[in-house]
């Protein structure tokens, strides 16, 4: 998978999965793949690794501000799930880009 912030290349991870949580997810699956926690009030977006192959296996907690681009590499696919529902597949040039909502929900 390869990760873009905001229209800029960060970096590509050999994973199992890639988390994108809000501080609310993040005492969930993203705690127990080595991800912080996030206090409740914080506003970030949280993007965690599974199982990571390489040497930058962190979690990043980023600005809500920041959109994500998370892209399909070669001779990788990929499935997608939200909230533990799997929603779709992806294929080599698919994508998902992920942002915050621009109204809170409390």
């Amino acid at each position: 998978m390869a990760l873009e912030i905001n229209g800029d290349f960060f970096t590509s991870y050999a994973t199992d999965g890639l988390i994108v949580a809000t501080p609310t997810g993040s005492t969930a699956y993203s705690m127990s793949a080595r991800g912080p926690i996030i206090d409740p009030m914080h506003q970030a977006i949280l993007l965690t690794p599974v199982a990571p192959h390489s040497l930058f296996d962190r979690a990043l907690v980023l600005s809500p501000d920041d959109q994500l681009k998370i892209s399909v590499l070669p001779d990788c696919g990929a499935s997608f799930a939200v909230d533990g529902n799997v929603s779709g597949k992806l294929e080599l040039g698919d994508s998902i880009t992920c942002t915050s909502a621009e109204n809170l929900l409390c």
